[in-house]
């Protein structure tokens, strides 16, 4: 099997979003999402994919009861540090987003500002995922 459910990144997940005021939304919604560990590496145009959300597929809500899967590779993850895989589950939740769709609001993947999202830019810099970065725990009010 590739992946796996992680109660790791769950509890993580949950310290980065009490921790970044402008994740709060996404308890304050009630967003259901599942946190995976993939044991296999991921590349996207030559570039390593540390980590990824994905919407869950509406026709899915029988079998699935999540809103969003968010998954960290971790074959390219090995050598981070875990303050690096906070901002890296920090970058994964600014891709849950909303949009209205005929006056409803519907769950969407929201794509980076740019290369990167700007708030992780401003705080850590465009190089946050570098091996041996050294990264404030943004759970502890560090970041």
């Amino acid at each position: 099997m590739d992946y796996a459910i992680s109660e790791k990144y769950k509890q993580m997940s949950e310290a980065v979003i009490d921790a970044v005021p402008e994740l709060h939304w996404i308890r304050e919604a009630g967003v259901r999402i599942v946190y995976e560990r993939s044991f296999k590496g991921k590349k996207h145009s030559g570039k390593l994919v540390l980590g990824e959300c994905k919407k869950v597929p509406d026709d899915w809500a029988l079998y699935c009861p999540y809103d969003f899967r968010i998954i960290v590779y971790e074959a390219n993850t090995e050598g981070l540090t875990e303050n690096q895989l906070k901002v890296l589950l920090w970058h994964e939740h600014l891709h849950i987003g909303l949009r209205e769709t005929d006056g409803e609001l519907v769950y969407r993947v929201t794509p980076h500002d740019i290369e990167e999202f700007d708030p992780i830019i401003r705080r850590f810099g465009p190089h946050w995922a570098n091996f041996g970065a050294d990264i404030p725990d943004i759970t502890e009010g560090g970041g």
